[in-house]
């Protein structure tokens, strides 16, 4: 387990301190005990690096964050950064890392000791404060929302110009992206329930709606393009309006990598989606 651990934070990880690596996969994998747990150990981590124990506190740092976690947590938790085999140099085989492509945490920034600590104080304020953005937003009508998020720390922003309700007929791609300080609100693995919760728990989240050009007639399906190559090009519009890189991999590749399904949604009763809701949010309690 050594071995695998330091050739994966020399290659594949920006910093050499591992402990933002286990944090991650301490929160991710298992909940917020043992990521709170680990980070109360750091100290003690710290100092055996200090007095060139660095072993047995990288042997403390996998217990702790791995210990008891199923290997498919932990497998999932280490595809984030796709990589390539390079040719061997001085006897020993490279390993280049590529661009990420997929991801799948929650966690928005890495969890150094500071920032962890920060969020474990900010998570019984962002409980609070989600609930009451959700409350609030459930009983107001649709036109005081925008209003009433910048008094809650939110804010929702409009760019473009909306098409009228006379061109309802006409194709118009929307870009609609968020930005978010301390949670993603976006997971594959996890329940898609959670999701609007964790995007409220931010200090300041920001959602963004921009309305782009109407697509030329010659772009559309009334040309005789395909359904398929008229999405395949607004996905490149989307792209490139939000500083992405399109791939080649479809939906379902990135699901059957992330979640090991293919994205499918199921019809399951309400005390299932119950006991899905029940079963996620329990680990940060235990």
């Amino acid at each position: 387990m050594d071995s695998v651990v330091s050739e994966l934070e020399g290659t594949l990880l920006k910093g050499r301190d591992p402990f933002s690596y286990f944090m991650l996969v301490a929160f991710e994998a298992s909940g917020l005990l043992r990521f709170a747990l680990l980070l109360i150990l750091w100290p003690v981590i710290w100092l055996m690096d200090m007095l060139g124990m660095g072993e047995y506190g990288l042997k403390l740092m996998v217990f702790v964050a791995i210990a008891g976690v199923s290997e498919s947590e932990i497998e999932s938790e280490q595809i984030h950064t796709p990589c390539m085999t390079n040719q061997k140099q001085h006897g020993h085989q490279l390993v280049r890392p590529l661009p990420v492509i997929f991801h799948d945490g929650r966690l928005v920034k890495r969890p150094t000791p500071s920032m962890a600590l920060l969020i474990i104080l900010w998570m019984p304020i962002g409980i609070v404060l989600a609930a009451v953005r959700i409350l609030v937003g459930l009983m107001l009508p649709m036109w005081a929302k925008p209003y009433l998020s910048k008094v809650l720390g939110g804010k929702v922003i409009v760019k473009g110009k909306p098409p009228p309700p006379a061109s309802s007929g006409n194709s118009v791609p929307v870009a609609m992206n968020y930005r978010v300080g301390f949670f993603h609100a976006t997971t594959a693995r996890g329940c898609k329930a959670l999701d609007p919760i964790f995007f409220f728990m931010n200090p300041r989240p920001v959602y963004e709606v921009t309305f782009l050009s109407q697509l030329p007639v010659e772009a559309t399906c009334s040309s005789g393009k395909s359904p398929h190559d008229v999405a395949n090009h607004v996905q490149r519009i989307l792209a490139a309006t939000l500083g992405f890189e399109c791939t080649n991999f479809t939906r379902k590749d990135k699901y059957r990598v992330l979640a090991g399904n293919d994205g499918t949604v199921s019809h399951t009763s309400f005390a299932n989606q119950l006991k899905k809701v029940v079963s996620t949010v329990k680990p940060f309690f235990h």
